[in-house]
């Protein structure tokens, strides 16, 4: 049964496309006790004052992803001396992103606990949240073909 599920609700079509890859992987290689929502939509979001491009229903298990302001992640870059599109460019911030909100769920599923007991316990959580972060957006650009530039040459 697929625990991790992506809603499109933005006209990003090729983006979303790249995610789904995103959403397979995840529910291929990671484990949840319970479902996690995410929504991706075109709509800003504020948070506390600022515009965000995330926020978290820790309690309803939904993650809000906005792509309002996509276009300045769309820009060519280098890592490790490779050239990468924009579009992967942005898909691999908006991995990374995931991945963070992610890993909360993780190990509230992982240590069975409830998200209450996360949030105020959240500085015993934080590094390991860090690092699962980094191991799964890391895991899924070295064998996905939706980011395959990191790879390409070596």
């Amino acid at each position: 049964m697929k625990k991790v599920s992506i809603k499109n609700r933005t006209k990003h079509d090729k983006l979303m496309d790249k995610l789904a890859e995103f959403e397979m992987w995840i529910n291929r290689y990671r484990n949840f006790r319970e479902r996690v929502t995410i929504i991706i939509h075109d709509k800003p979001i504020l948070s506390y004052g600022d515009w965000s491009d995330c926020q978290v229903d820790l309690e309803g298990r939904v993650i809000y992803y906005s792509l309002f302001d996509i276009e300045s992640y769309q820009v060519e870059r280098k890592v490790f001396n490779r050239s990468i599109d924009g579009l992967s460019n942005a898909t691999y911030e908006i991995v990374k992103d995931l991945s963070l909100q992610l890993a909360k769920f993780y190990i509230i599923d992982r240590d069975k606990i409830d998200y209450r007991d996360f949030v105020e316990q959240y500085d015993t959580y934080k590094q390991d949240m860090y690092k699962i972060h980094t191991y799964m957006s890391n895991q899924f650009v070295l064998s996905s073909d939706t980011i395959n530039l990191y790879t390409k040459k070596g």
